[in-house]
């Protein structure tokens, strides 16, 4: 009878020992993947994948909801752990192309996930070649770019159960740390998608919106015209870069080249759209008044007239301006609309001039609007208002008697307020009889 006790002892610690070998040569690898490993933009359904050490593909998982994944009674080996996505990547913009640009000059340094995001190209360099295909190919010519989303690789080491009795999450080493049936390894993985550098992801979205206000500005043209369009700044603002998607009518213009104030700009045409983008060549800001123009776009105008009339450069979402903290800054453009000349306001010459006692003057009110028609002296002082109501528009003659005036030289000025306000101005001369 104390035979059999003791064999039935002897075989419950032998299974007991071979039981607990058995869970100590196992391990577990868990975590969470994030964008930029921000735990609050937690990604779900991110394929998790495990690799051995030559890079042969052991497991794969998907994340959850919080973006957790887990590997399960792995056998303990070295392993490397990275992550794959097909979901929609973000926008990236021109605060990227500065900190590139930043970290290229030696201004700055990029974490390790900014560097994954900048080497556009994976050959191991953040380089002037990245920034062009940045800059110019992707937010000037609207190409994707080569990669989309790209996650850290990372080492987790099984290599022994002395390399476990160290939780690393700061557990104490105990005696029961060191006989827990399964060993875990708690591992980040942090992702980005390729030129993402500043770690904005914003997803793509079919309902944009304009970051900034937008105007417009009246501007005469005539047709077969070719005339340089002014886009001015509505407000003050100190910037480093810059990217403007205008839409604009084809019937009626054409678009033959760009300017701009930053060292570096390239721009592309695509359909009746326009897509310029701009950067300082330093990292700099470059300081702009209001009025100020930030491009000038060269047309040449079509031959059919009605097109031409309230043609615009319309700012479309995409567009946006960054400062030299590469942040997105908030401001106002003034876009030119296209008034065709034929309703143009204009003022002729008086007839007879010179002249002696009475001159008739006439001109033209292309758009409709309150309107003076004043005669001054070579010091600038009024001697006579003609004419000061609103007018539709029409063509006007109005005979002036200049019988009380002194022989001279005087200035007569045609002012309105319609859509496209204008002050035009001629010279007349009064002799004596």
């Amino acid at each position: 009878m104390k035979s059999n006790k003791v064999r039935s002892v002897t075989i419950f610690i032998i299974c007991s020992i071979f039981s607990l070998g058995m869970y100590a040569q196992t391990g577990t690898i868990k975590g969470v993947v994030s964008y930029y490993n921000d735990v609050n933009r937690a990604l779900e359904g991110v394929t998790v994948i495990l690799k051995s050490v030559d890079g042969k593909i052991t497991y794969t998982t998907l994340t959850d909801i919080d973006g957790q994944y887990a590997f399960t009674k792995l056998p303990l080996n070295d392993y490397l752990v990275t992550a794959a996505y097909n979901r929609p990547v973000g926008k990236r913009s021109m605060a990227d192309a500065l900190l590139m640009q930043k970290s290229i000059l030696g201004q700055i340094n990029l974490t390790g996930l900014q560097k994954l995001a900048a080497d556009i190209d994976r050959d191991g360099l953040i380089s002037q070649k990245d920034f062009t295909t940045l800059v110019v190919n992707h937010l000037a010519q609207g190409n994707s770019l080569p990669r989309t989303w790209i996650f850290e690789e990372k080492l987790v080491s099984f290599s022994s159960l002395k390399s476990m009795e160290t939780e690393p999450d700061g557990e104490e080493d105990t005696e029961e740390s060191r006989t827990k049936p399964v060993r875990e390894r708690i591992t980040g993985i942090g992702g980005t998608t390729s030129g993402d550098v500043g770690g904005t992801f914003v997803p793509e979205s079919k309902h944009e919106t304009l970051e900034f206000t937008a105007s417009t500005t009246p501007v005469e043209a005539s047709t077969n015209q070719e005339m340089w369009l002014p886009v001015r700044l509505g407000e003050n603002a100190g910037l480093s870069a810059m990217r403007l998607v205008l839409s604009y009518p084809s019937d009626a213009f054409e678009v033959t080249a760009v300017k701009t104030p930053f060292d570096i700009y390239h721009y592309s045409l695509n359909a009746n759209q326009l897509t310029i983008a701009g950067i300082t060549g330093i990292g700099n800001a470059l300081s702009f008044k209001q009025g100020d123009v930030i491009a000038q776009i060269r047309v040449r105008i079509n031959g059919n007239m009605e097109a031409i009339q309230d043609a615009t450069l319309t700012p479309m979402p995409g567009s946006h301006f960054v400062n030299a903290q590469a942040e997105k800054v908030t401001t106002a453009l003034i876009t030119p609309k296209l008034i065709s000349r034929a309703n143009a306001t204009e003022l002729y010459a008086n007839y007879p001039n010179p002249f002696a006692g009475q001159t008739e003057i006439a001109f033209k009110i292309g758009d409709a609007g309150h309107t003076r028609l004043e005669v001054y002296d070579m010091q600038g002082k009024m001697v006579a208002r003609l004419l000061d109501e609103v007018k539709p528009t029409g063509y006007y003659r109005v005979d002036f008697k200049a019988a009380n005036l002194k022989p001279g030289t005087y200035i007569y000025r045609l002012s309105t307020s319609g859509n496209l306000p204008s002050s035009l101005t001629r010279v007349m001369i009064i002799t004596s009889r």
